[in-house]
């Protein structure tokens, strides 16, 4: 029975990046069904630097995009080489797994290569989770090329005697790991929109503007946006973002819980809780077009807190006011401020 080869893969990367990379090739190296294509390990003394290159990308089966704040900053070879990968994928089918993205730090992602979705290869605590996501996409693209790989010659004189069973999938013991749909652009756009009309709500709402004409687009606007955290599972990446949201969530939780325990400052955690509505609406509203990125736990307890707080609003304005809701709110709002500050 004639062996599937193994999966081309390409590296492409700046050379002052080689340290992790290079870790990284040792790595799919060990797979039995990569061959990674790092130049330092493939090319030979002698060899015409660029055509090797160009050969090694027209060939390959998928290219890891190694990226970082210096590479993408960095005129010059790389991008050359990145033109040339982009162009090579524009040949393939649609829905084929070729480009991968791997963040190295934490860095903006070129916009060419937004269409596709990333990897963040960083801090070294997070590679133990990001290697297995990167294996199960290299598993997906493998599987698309085995009727390539069926291929293979054989030497037997007699075909009737070639056995022709496809080779199986490559079965890999990956963790389980949170869905995160790929990027949509308009679908960002539209949900940060949303986003921003539920924190001008509940800024409203901390400043005392209690009425229903408030309180009913209010928990509307928190059902939605939870739906969008929880059915997204993204953040903006931008550090502002960041600040703004843990504050957010902090402060509205210190208001919830001044309101169940009769606190005599809760009017002044109110204003405190509306002014963190303001100030993460306008940090939204400045950084809508920034990158997003993968959180799905932090995107969960946030949905979470939100769909809680939208009930609490909405049963509040109906004169019932369920105590059993502030302890689940509040650990939702706190899981969520913790979560969003350590970025997960």
């Amino acid at each position: 029975m004639p062996q599937a080869r193994k999966l081309r893969v390409f590296l492409c990367h700046a050379s002052q990046d080689k340290p992790i990379v290079r870790e990284l090739y040792q790595r799919l190296s060990a797979e039995g069904w990569l061959d990674p294509w790092l130049d330092e390990e493939k090319l030979l003394p002698g060899q015409d630097w660029d055509m090797e290159i160009e050969k090694a990308v027209e060939a390959a089966d998928a290219v890891i995009v190694c990226l970082s704040n210096r590479s993408v900053t960095k005129e010059g070879y790389i991008q050359r080489e990145l033109k040339f990968v982009l162009d090579i994928a524009l040949e393939k089918p649609e829905g084929t797994i070729f480009v991968v993205p791997l963040r190295l730090d934490d860095c903006m992602l070129p916009r060419r290569l937004r269409a596709w979705h990333y990897v963040d290869y960083f801090p070294v605590e997070q590679r133990k989770r990001a290697y297995p996501r990167l294996l199960q996409s290299l598993n997906a693209r493998y599987v698309q090329i085995l009727p390539d790989a069926e291929e293979a010659k054989t030497t037997s004189p007699n075909a009737a005697d070639v056995d022709k069973t496809p080779p199986a999938p490559v079965k890999l013991d990956l963790p389980p790991t949170a869905f995160v749909p790929s990027s949509s652009k308009k679908f960002d756009l539209s949900g940060s929109a949303l986003l921003i009309f539920f924190y001008i709500l509940a800024g409203l709402f901390a400043f005392g503007y209690t009425d229903n004409e408030l309180t009913i687009p209010l928990s509307a606007s928190a059902f939605a946006a939870g739906a969008y955290f929880v059915l997204w599972r993204q953040t903006i990446i931008h550090l502002a973002v960041k600040i703004a949201t843990a504050l957010f969530a902090g402060a509205y939780v210190l208001w919830i819980y001044s309101q169940f325990s009769g606190w005599e400052i809760m009017d002044g955690l109110g204003i405190i809780a509306g002014i963190a509505s303001l100030i993460v609406m306008v940090a939204l509203a400045l950084k809508i077009r920034s990158d997003r990125k993968p959180a799905p736990y932090f995107a969960i307890a946030f949905g979470l807190f939100l769909f809680l707080f939208g009930v609490k609003v909405m049963v509040n304005s109906l004169n019932f006011f369920p105590t059993e809701l502030t302890t689940p709110i509040v650990l939702a709002g706190i899981a969520s401020a913790i979560l969003i500050w350590l970025d997960l």
